[in-house]
């Protein structure tokens, strides 16, 4: 099946913990998300953030999947070369990689990134740190946005959809690990990389 539902799933989940993380309420009401990108996994995600209460301004360089979540959700659109710097509360990457590097980190005005997009980090060691330096909280994206290779990897051993939609609802509490291992570490990158080596 598709699986960009289950891996936007694990994003929304892992955007709550870094709210929770940040000191906000586990609460999307008054949060504004910024999203890149808004196919099939975007689309998802704009539907469980306006379900949950959030603002969200997005880019895509197809129109119809910017016109479907305007129309569909309310979003609020904006050109694609400002999406990544415009003012917000979380900035979702949810397009291509490579997105965010050490120049760009300076002009983010978000204090949360995390995204459903592979790779968002151009180099994920240096740019972490640059993040955490500047006050950014970043949830990992091949943490937050693995929910939807959980969901494939679980019908191929046969695991029930119970099952499944409990290990990816445990992508809160890995985030949540990950961030407060990455308060003592050199980021959050390094925290997360440090878990999976131990594993």
């Amino acid at each position: 099946g598709d699986p960009s539902p289950r891996t936007a799933l694990g994003v929304f989940h892992g955007m709550r913990a870094c709210l929770l993380h940040a000191g906000r309420a586990d609460d999307f009401d008054g949060v504004t998300v910024a999203m890149q990108g808004v196919g099939h996994v975007g689309q998802n995600l704009c539907k469980l953030l306006t379900e949950a209460g959030a603002k969200i301004i997005v880019a895509d360089i197809k129109q119809k999947n910017l016109d479907y979540v305007v129309d569909t959700y309310g979003c609020t659109p904006i050109a694609d070369a400002d999406i990544l710097t415009v003012e917000c509360d979380i900035l979702a990457p949810c397009a291509l990689g490579c997105v965010i590097d050490g120049s760009l980190v300076q002009n983010l005005r978000c204090s949360i990134v995390c995204g459903g997009a592979n790779n968002i980090l151009d180099d994920p060691e240096e740019d972490a740190v640059a993040m955490k330096t500047a006050g950014i909280l970043y949830g990992p994206d091949f943490v937050v946005n693995a929910g939807g290779l959980i969901h494939l990897a679980g019908i191929y051993l046969g695991l029930s959809d119970e099952t499944l939609q409990t290990k990816n609802a445990e992508i809160f509490d890995t985030t949540t690990q990950v961030l407060q291992l990455g308060e003592d570490s050199a980021s959050t990158y390094s925290a997360a990389m440090e878990i999976a080596e131990q594993r």
